[in-house]
């Protein structure tokens, strides 16, 4: 609703008047209500900056488990730092990010190429959608249990128990970031038949052992 201005005030004596301003209009709080977070998650616009904020928070939380958690057990001695590779210390944090891109990505375009074969496409940006709430939800629940892992290593945890929490870490959240990604796939399915649903899921179950696979290889070698 439009605001509308206040009648002027008149000098006493006079002619002149004084117009009074326009109250300004109450600010929009609808991204503030709601909070950043959950706009992220809930919004369906097929705009580059909220996949762009999504993939941000992703890349954020992940580096913060990968990198926060090891440092605290370095400043209190529990963890000896690398042998004077600078490189390995760089990369450490960026580990189990890497490694959830590679997971989901690289076996993504087979499961599109089979779906095709089956004739089954989902709807326009229905992957994109998805895919970027994938990340966005494995960073956010990074994010909120990294510092409780980061505190518990400055209170004198030991490195193993660290590592391995670190770890339960992210395959929990990854697989409640799978299971919603396949439930948004099924859901943008144009013609859903079981065969289609058997092979997204079956899709999910190469993708939890392609976790694996990579989280070997990228974080304990």
């Amino acid at each position: 609703m439009q605001a509308t201005s206040p009648p002027p005030i008149f000098l006493p004596g006079s002619s002149i008047s004084i117009p009074m301003p326009a109250p300004s209009p109450a600010p929009d709080s609808t991204i503030g209500s709601e909070g950043l977070a959950t706009m992220l998650l809930v919004s369906a616009q097929d705009d580059r900056r909220v996949h762009q904020g999504r993939l941000l928070w992703g890349l954020a939380g992940l580096t913060m488990l990968g990198g926060l958690p090891p440092l605290a057990l370095r400043l209190v001695g529990q963890l000896p730092s690398t042998t004077g590779n600078v490189l390995a210390d760089l990369f450490q944090p960026l580990r189990l990010p890497i490694a959830a891109a590679l997971t989901l990505t690289f076996a993504l375009p087979g499961l599109l190429v089979l779906l095709s074969m089956l004739e089954g496409q989902p709807r326009p940006n229905a992957v994109t959608q998805a895919i970027s709430r994938a990340y966005f939800r494995l960073g956010l629940l990074a994010f909120g249990i990294t510092p409780a892992l980061t505190l518990y290593a400055l209170t004198g945890a030991s490195a193993g128990w660290i590592q391995g929490t670190t770890l339960l870490t992210y395959f929990g959240a990854g697989g409640f970031a799978l299971a919603h990604f396949l439930r948004e796939l099924c859901d943008a399915m144009q013609q859903r038949t079981p065969a289609i649903v058997a092979l997204i899921l079956g899709w999910g179950g190469f993708v939890c052992v392609l976790s694996v696979y990579f989280v070997i290889k990228l974080v304990f070698v």
